[in-house]
């Protein structure tokens, strides 16, 4: 007779049942359509003995999601290695390291395999956000001690960033010299690669939450805390307004420019052209969505939730909810590291999932689901974080 998991004395059977009570939480409720396969699957390979993923089949319409590295609530594995809450992560344009911004007012650079390298300390208050210039030249960080700062990649200041008046909760590096950062303020602010002051972009009503840049340069999108989003030119110039039923945490621009995706406490992400005209709004997430992240080929969007979910949309036709990847804290922020590689942070943690495998054909060009620009489907039925 088969001795019980529970009664068992054996080593091997104490670690699993040591492993299954750290990340038991995802395995409930198994028939609920708020439940994935791949998010089952993600913690396999963290029981003992557990050496391969289950096979899928090729043919598979959505992606597996598969843990990249160790899952931090894994046995003898803290892959932020500190407890304190991660509110940002930038990765970078190689992929070789990725950057994260904390509470405890420190910016950790680590290795692709989540080893640190790096640790930079200089702000006198939280690091609200990092990000990394595409040419990989150069790392960005803002604070809530009012400032933002500018560092080469191997941890050396060049500049300190100073005229905000209230916290300074997002920062982008534009292609060529120049940045942009957003404030409690209600301002943007435009600065040359120096740290010179260049424009003050006023408009908002309430805090600006993140920021982002267009690939060439030319246009830059702010969101807030007034449910809007503002696209301006690089000049400062206000182009157009986005508005949503709640605060707005996030934004990001598609790689090529044509089109923006937009998160916010009303629980939804929407899609609009880089005019402002809607494409669709992706609803599912049960909690406030507080970063989003567009995949380096846009045949993906990846976006992270106070519900402790990551939910990954395929932008093809039609615009689906993917794959759901269920946490033990909500998710402050999330990128790509590469078509098919996502990071996430939240908590004291940093996560790394892979999509395997992808169906190119179901990830199609986002323009050519909506080309009338009208709002498309709902999405999935039920991060910068900010």
């Amino acid at each position: 007779m088969k001795t019980k998991l529970s009664m068992s004395q054996d080593p091997w059977a104490a670690a699993t049942r040591q492993v299954i009570a750290q990340v038991a939480y995802p395995l409930v409720d198994l028939g609920s359509q708020g439940s994935s396969g791949g998010d089952r699957l993600t913690r396999l390979p963290v029981l003992p003995r557990a050496r391969e993923q289950p096979s899928v089949p090729g043919a598979a319409r959505w992606p597996v999601v598969v843990a990249k590295w160790p899952l931090p609530e894994s046995p003898n594995r803290t892959l932020a290695g500190r407890a304190s809450w991660v509110n940002a992560v930038a990765i970078a344009p190689d992929g070789s390291s990725c950057a994260t911004a904390s509470h405890v007012r420190t910016v950790r650079i680590w290795r692709a395999d989540g080893e640190p390298v790096e640790i930079q300390r200089a702000h006198t208050d939280w690091v609200r956000d990092v990000a990394i210039a595409p040419d990989g030249s150069r790392l960005a960080t803002a604070s809530h001690d009012h400032t933002a700062r500018i560092w080469t990649t191997d941890g050396e200041p060049v500049a300190t960033l100073q005229g905000h008046a209230d916290w300074v909760n997002a920062v982008a590096i534009a292609p060529g010299d120049w940045l942009a950062t957003a404030s409690h303020d209600r301002t943007v602010r435009i600065w040359r690669a120096d740290g010179e002051p260049a424009e003050i972009l006023r408009g908002h009503t309430d805090w600006v939450r993140d920021v982002a840049i267009a690939p060439d340069g030319s246009w830059l999108a702010s969101a807030s805390s007034d449910a809007t989003v503002r696209i301006w030119g690089n000049d400062g110039r206000p182009i157009t307004i986005l508005r949503h039923d709640g605060a707005v945490k996030a934004v990001a621009i598609a790689p090529d420019g044509s089109w923006l995706a937009t998160a916010s406490n009303d629980h939804s992400v929407r899609i609009w052209r880089a005019d402002g005209r809607p494409i669709t709004t992706l609803r599912g997430h049960a909690g406030r969505v507080r970063g989003i992240a567009i995949a380096p080929d846009g045949s993906w969007l990846a976006s992270a939730a106070s519900d402790h979910t990551i939910r990954i949309w395929s932008l093809g036709e039609p615009t689906a909810c993917a794959a759901i990847v269920r946490l033990q804290s909500a998710i402050n922020d999330v990128t790509f590291a590469a078509p098919d590689l996502v990071i996430a942070c939240g908590g004291g943690k940093v996560y790394a999932f892979e999509l395997s495998p992808r169906d190119h054909e179901a990830a199609a060009d986002l323009g050519r689901v909506h080309p009338s620009g009208e709002t498309g489907h709902a999405g999935c039925v039920g991060g910068r974080g900010r």
